[in-house]
């Protein structure tokens, strides 16, 4: 599972500043904080996040294998506040999406295509790749028969 680190946080969207970051995380580490009552678990994945969070480059890593994690289950990832919404909807946490223009259609239109074309191409390769095959290991079996039957005779 993908930890949201923005939920973790107690965040609905990307902080807009690192004054709000830390404040999130202050907020929640006093909450999970073991000498408050929390559990030790809680508290330290709260430190993970905000570790994640204010760090530039474990930031971005974070950012694409958070996108990539929700595109694989078919939704889009808000570029303002990173909230995961399906493809079709038009409104996000943070407001609505921006209109898609025809470009946006013809180029997903062009890449479903694509991907078709892609996927008849390889099947079409693979059964004649699987053929060629089948018949280079037939031969290859004809050959050591036939090799296997002279040294019996020869014997």
């Amino acid at each position: 599972m993908m930890p949201n680190y923005l939920a973790t946080l107690g965040l609905l969207r990307f902080p807009k500043s690192v004054d709000e970051l830390h404040t999130a995380y202050r907020h929640k580490a006093r909450a999970t904080h073991p000498d408050n009552g929390g559990k030790k678990e809680s508290f330290v994945a709260v430190r993970v996040a905000y570790d994640v969070l204010r760090d530039p480059e474990k930031l971005q890593k974070w950012v694409l294998e958070y996108k990539a994690h929700y595109e694989r289950d078919g939704l889009e990832v808000c570029e303002k506040c990173l909230a995961p919404t399906p493809p079709q909807s038009r409104v996000c946490i943070c407001g609505p999406k921006p209109e898609r223009t025809k470009a946006d259609t013809l180029r997903d239109d062009l890449v479903a295509q694509l991907g078709d074309f892609v996927i008849k191409v390889s099947a079409t390769v693979g059964d004649q790749v699987a053929d060629l095959a089948v018949s280079l290991v037939d031969r290859g079996v004809q050959q050591i028969q036939k090799q296997v039957l002279r040294k019996k005779r020869g014997k």
